[in-house]
């Protein structure tokens, strides 16, 4: 089973939910995290992807590659620990 996922193309939608394929030390994102594509550019060459804490905040709005992300598969939910709070 596969959840909030919505192929278009290449990639996935705006408003689907993926997760992240590589740590970003910059903005303390890691491996697993779990974000939400807000626009997706040209034939989804990359993707405005927004990842937000554990109790809701903002984390970060950063744009990403298509292989930077996948697609948040059935059964796969990383741990809260994915996101490091600063």
């Amino acid at each position: 089973m596969v959840l909030y996922i919505r192929e278009r193309g290449h990639g996935v939608e705006e408003l689907s939910l993926v997760v992240l394929r590589c740590d970003i030390p910059a903005h303390e994102l890691t491996t697993g995290a779990i974000g939400t594509i807000v626009l997706v550019y040209g034939d989804a060459e990359a993707y405005d992807v927004e990842f937000i804490r554990a109790a809701g905040q903002p984390h970060a709005l950063l744009t990403l590659s298509r292989d930077a992300i996948g697609p948040l598969a059935g059964g796969h939910v990383p741990s809260p620990s994915s996101v490091r709070h600063s």
